[in-house]
């Protein structure tokens, strides 16, 4: 409710026109999710940086796919990604875990 209050007056308006659309049911699937979303973030911690969950993967991917994109790569995202996907399943696990020790380092 505090957030409610401190929106300027045409906020508060088409907040409350959301209210009722919302009541009567009167809103659409796709219309709901954002909704959902929207009112979720700003449920968030102010604090919260909005950095996503890092793994091993995910720096692996980073790294392999910018090497790529530099070497005038002109492949899909797609097709990139699965190769990339083939790439890390072909690494061992001591490879791997350079990866890995570098997003525990992050997180």
């Amino acid at each position: 409710m505090s957030a409610y209050k401190e929106l300027q007056e045409s906020d508060r308006r088409l907040v409350n026109k959301l209210i009722i659309s919302l009541y009567k049911k009167e809103v659409d699937g796709d219309s709901w999710h954002l909704m959902n979303r929207t009112i979720n973030r700003a449920r968030r911690d102010p604090s919260d940086t909005g950095k996503q969950y890092t793994n091993g993967y995910l720096i692996f991917y980073k790294e392999r796919f910018a090497q790529l994109k530099k070497a005038g790569n002109l492949k899909p995202v797609t097709v990139i990604a699965i190769q990339l996907g083939a790439e890390w399943k072909a690494l061992t696990d001591d490879e791997k875990a350079v990866y890995n020790k570098q997003a525990a380092e992050i997180r």
